[in-house]
């Protein structure tokens, strides 16, 4: 793992201290500090990353949530070199890679090396991007040795993706229960047990049809996700979403429907668009949708 100030794992919040005051007694008294990204030395050997961490594992991201104190990536475990892991663990980072944050995605098969809060509980795992948490290699893994325990699970089924033209903006209101422009919060890994489906909670930011409450979940089939991608999570100006009402009343995407980031011509095609359940109209800069 890569180490700017400890000789444990990095933690950013120091690092950025100690740069900051060095640069304060250089004499950058007379102007505000740059602004400074993420700088990691070269990260250690796999066996001594194994010896300073408080868990290495190897796992596949099953649900990743942000809020304003950073990203919270669930991992289902599938091997285990060290550290007392629950089958599902939760693992924290920074929100971006200026503050050294780890880009975690929905379905990354990953070896990560973490700290706890309490090393030994864990209750609270970390990493960042200066850690040598990364992608699962055969290599990586020989060379931590063998593991604590390697527990077989399924993983998905190759798609059989559907053949069905992707509806226009205006066809897919049109079909739609409910259609709105929403912030991705959480996205589940249902599992073998829930065919796979991702679960998807929105902030809703505004609305063209039906009347969702301000965070509403949308079920989407495992083959219109894994068929289209996932592009329209890191979006920051949200996602078009067309759902339908099942009969348990939530919200889903057919297989041939329609779950795409924001574009201004099609939301434009849409005609006005209401303030979601909070009251706030969010509308990105690239548009003016009402009258």
């Amino acid at each position: 793992m890569r180490q700017p100030a400890s000789p444990r794992l990095h933690r950013p919040s120091a690092y950025t201290f100690v740069v900051t005051v060095s640069a304060f007694a250089a004499g950058w008294l007379t102007a505000p500090p740059p602004a400074l990204a993420c700088s990691c030395l070269p990260p250690l050997p796999p066996a001594e990353a194994l010896a300073a961490a408080d868990a290495v594992f190897r796992g596949t991201v099953v649900a990743v949530a942000s809020n304003d104190l950073g990203v919270n990536a669930t991992l289902r475990v599938r091997t285990v070199w060290k550290g007392p892991l629950a089958p599902r663990p939760d693992v924290r980072t920074a929100t971006n890679s200026a503050a050294c944050g780890y880009p975690f995605h929905l379905g990354d098969d990953l070896i990560v090396y973490a700290l706890g809060e309490a090393a030994g509980t864990g209750t609270d795992w970390h990493t960042s991007s200066c850690d040598r948490t990364g992608v699962y290699a055969p290599a990586e893994a020989a060379a931590l040795g063998p593991p604590l325990y390697d527990r077989p699970v399924d993983d998905p089924p190759i798609p059989n993706c559907p053949r069905c033209p992707i509806p226009s903006a205006a066809g897919a209101l049109a079909n739609a229960d409910v259609a709105f422009l929403g912030r991705p919060l959480r996205v589940r890994d249902a599992g073998s047990d829930g065919g796979w489906e991702r679960r998807v909670r929105f902030r809703v930011l505004g609305v063209w049809k039906g009347d969702p409450p301000t965070e509403v979940d949308v079920t989407a089939p495992y083959a219109a996700w894994a068929c289209r991608g996932e592009h329209w999570l890191d979006d920051e100006a949200g996602a078009l979403v067309f759902a339908q009402r099942a009969a348990d009343g939530g919200l889903s995407i057919s297989i041939c429907g329609r779950l795409d980031r924001f574009d201004a011509q099609d939301a434009a095609s849409l005609g006005p668009m209401r303030p979601g359940a909070a009251g706030e109209l969010y509308l990105p800069s690239a548009a003016r949708l009402a009258p």
